[in-house]
């Protein structure tokens, strides 16, 4: 296991030189007792959360169980699907439901065995900037997050979702090496396309990359030629996904939830519902959410004052890590992959596409 590093080309590599891209990119001692731990923590997570592996579905699970215990016979009937799915993610719970049988457990088993490769994904992905003790806080207080737990073992594709965007930066950024012969190249390529293929929300991710990338290749680097064809082949696989599997399941887009949860289109409307969107992540992103689920998952208000103390201090932190961002090459995909998802949702829930909750 090695932690992605790039050698970037032209003008991006003299940007990204310092010593982020100087260390080892082998994992050292530190590192392995920080994956050790983040082990750990998700083990005693979901230790002391087994009873959810075997709850009676909740709410949407239901749809969801439903819709996957069809089978082949789902992909006939992608109208009707309550929510729009990934292939991917279906792919991986039918696979699931065929070695574990249909029941709450076999169902819910993919979510638990994804959150601790969560968790050392984000480990693996922020030693790109950070060293080993940061990043295992880093690691270590997203998969604690309220969010996290109220939502990632349930029969929901969110966990898949977060590890295949942390998978998809980190592809991205390992495609930035000019060592790569061509077809290596194609294929980290098409592994980014792929993210998208397991992870409905990852073409707002991925498309902003790609524009990068793009970018990048005009303004001159090795192989540019194939690494448009790269960018060909990626944005190919994400968007026939989206057409031929993810557009036939938009039945649901003019039910009650989905369009309470548009953006309008008058420009005064539509400032104020993204400001309450953007303002609705501090400080709930640490604190997690109340009640939600009813999975047990902590919340954690903070007494009168300190919550809008704390948003402050978050926002601040915010600022301050998007400025040191941008003045390294990898950071600027961090910003682009982050920053551009939040645009394009915004931009498909204007268009009536997609739910801006």
């Amino acid at each position: 296991m090695s932690i992605p590093r790039t050698r970037l080309a032209g003008p991006a590599a003299r940007s990204a030189a310092g010593p982020a891209v100087r260390r080892p990119g082998r994992l050292g001692r530190g590192d392995l007792l920080a994956v050790a731990g983040l082990l750990v923590e998700a083990a005693l997570i979901e230790f002391f959360l087994r009873s959810l592996l075997t709850r009676p579905f909740y709410y949407d699970e239901a749809s969801r169980a439903y819709e996957i215990a069809r089978g082949g016979a789902f992909l006939s009937h992608l109208g009707t699907a309550a929510a729009p799915l990934s292939l991917g993610w279906v792919g991986i719970e039918n696979a699931a439901r065929l070695m574990l049988g249909d029941t709450e457990a076999a169902l819910r088993a993919p979510m638990f065995a994804v959150l601790p490769v969560l968790g050392m994904a984000t480990y693996i992905l922020s030693r790109r900037w950070l060293d080993p003790v940061v990043s295992f806080c880093v690691a270590a207080l997203l998969l604690v997050n309220g969010w996290i737990l109220n939502y990632a073992l349930q029969l929901k594709s969110y966990s898949y979702e977060a590890l295949f965007a942390v998978a998809a930066l980190a592809v991205y950024l390992l495609a930035q090496r000019t060592s790569w012969r061509r077809a290596e190249l194609l294929g980290l390529y098409a592994a980014l396309g792929l993210t998208c293929v397991f992870s409905l929300p990852n073409l707002l991710v991925v498309g902003p990359l790609l524009v990068l990338d793009l970018i990048r290749t005009v303004r001159g680097r090795d192989l540019g030629a194939w690494r448009i064809a790269g960018a060909a082949l990626a944005g190919g696989i994400a968007l026939v996904h989206y057409v031929a599997f993810v557009a036939p399941q938009a039945g649901v887009a003019g039910t009650g939830f989905f369009t309470a949860n548009y953006a309008p289109h008058g420009l005064g409307a539509f400032a104020r519902f993204a400001a309450t969107g953007f303002g609705s992540y501090v400080p709930s992103a640490v604190i997690g959410v109340a009640g939600g689920a009813a999975n047990s998952a902590p919340s954690y208000p903070p007494p009168g004052a300190a919550g809008y103390l704390l948003s402050a201090v978050l926002v601040v932190l915010l600022a301050a890590g998007v400025v040191a961002a941008v003045r390294d090459a990898a950071g600027r995909a961090l910003v682009t992959a982050v920053g551009g998802a939040l645009l394009l949702e915004l931009a498909a829930s204007a268009a009536r596409r997609w739910p801006a909750a």
